[in-house]
């Protein structure tokens, strides 16, 4: 028993970093700020499955019968790991839209976090205590409906923000990572309850295993359609490298610019429009207009052709 449980534990293991080099191969490979925070969201996401099923596993091992107690005693450990799978998670919704969530939604996000972990932990340390109850059971379901939600929500900002997230093909491909996480983030939790019922005839060790290669094969069909796609279409995913000429690089250093900033006004003096400056930096066109209003501030100027005439020495205005 004990050697059938080690080599389950190497495979799973195996497959976690299987899982993470690749996605790790892939950011180096197309180094954009989505698929950065994509690895990261991939990373703990996978770690913390492990950890979690893992420590189920072992435990359900030995005492079988206080595997539902030991459940919620794992779920407290991991609770700040936990966390940071969903604050992962909407930083990457968010950089695939290309659009920053108002500052009310993240304030929200962590006030909920905060409330519903302080309220589990207090109900686990009253079943800890003996005192179960319908009461601490819904507490216990709210506690899920949280994190089933602080998942929900950012696939569907994801799916319906891709329509405005910079280029055509990020765009898609924005809405179709939206769409499949919103589907799989819903279905899980059902698919789960349903395959333990048939699984634990055999074993409530074999029941985990099984739930655990269903939740770490949920981010490999999204790994694997942002890989095909980039690399089927690597002309619209490749970070702008281009530097301007030394003497404008200087000018420019003269002024309080951002990188960002920087390279908008660089894709200007090249006489790119609003819309080819964001397909090229991979920005919204909103975002280049934002940019640019600020960099007509700090340079003095009130319109692209001022720039132009600061910038390569002209008068006209």
């Amino acid at each position: 028993m004990l050697a059938k449980n080690l080599l389950a534990y190497l495979l799973f293991a195996l497959l976690t970093a299987a899982l993470v080099l690749y996605s790790h191969r892939l950011q180096r490979r197309f180094p954009l700020p989505f698929v950065r925070k994509f690895f990261v969201f991939i990373t703990v996401y996978s770690g913390f499955t492990f950890l979690n099923v893992m420590s189920k596993l072992f435990f359900s091992s030995f005492a079988p019968l206080e595997i539902g107690m030991f459940s919620l005693l794992a779920a407290v450990v991991l609770l700040p790991l936990q966390i940071f799978v969903f604050h992962s998670f909407l930083r990457f919704s968010e950089a695939m839209r290309d659009r920053n969530y108002p500052p009310w939604a993240n304030r929200a996000f962590w006030g909920v976090q905060a409330v519903v972990a302080t309220s589990f932990l207090f109900t686990v340390g009253q079943i800890g205590d003996g005192a179960y109850s319908p009461t601490q059971l819904w507490m216990v379901r709210l506690f899920i409906a949280a994190a089933i939600l602080s998942l929900l929500l950012p696939s569907a900002g994801m799916a319906l923000g891709g329509k405005s997230a910079t280029n055509a093909r990020q765009g898609w491909l924005a809405k179709t990572q939206g769409l499949y996480f919103l589907l799989a983030f819903a279905v899980v939790p059902l698919l789960i309850d349903f395959f333990c019922i048939p699984f634990r005839f055999f074993s409530l060790a074999f029941a985990y295993q099984a739930v655990f290669i269903l939740l770490l094969a949920i981010p490999v069909p999204p790994l694997l359609l942002m890989a095909w796609n980039m690399r089927t279409h690597q002309a619209d995913f490749q970070p702008f490298r281009e530097d301007p000429p030394v003497d404008m690089a200087e000018r420019l250093g003269r002024f309080s610019l951002t990188p960002r900033e920087a390279d908008i006004v660089h894709l200007v003096l090249l006489g790119l429009s609003n819309e080819e400056i964001g397909d090229r930096l991979f920005i919204s066109t909103k975002t280049v207009k934002n940019n640019l209003t600020e960099v007509y501030r700090k340079l003095g100027v009130k319109n692209r052709v001022q720039l132009l005439g600061l910038l390569l020495g002209r008068t006209e205005g």
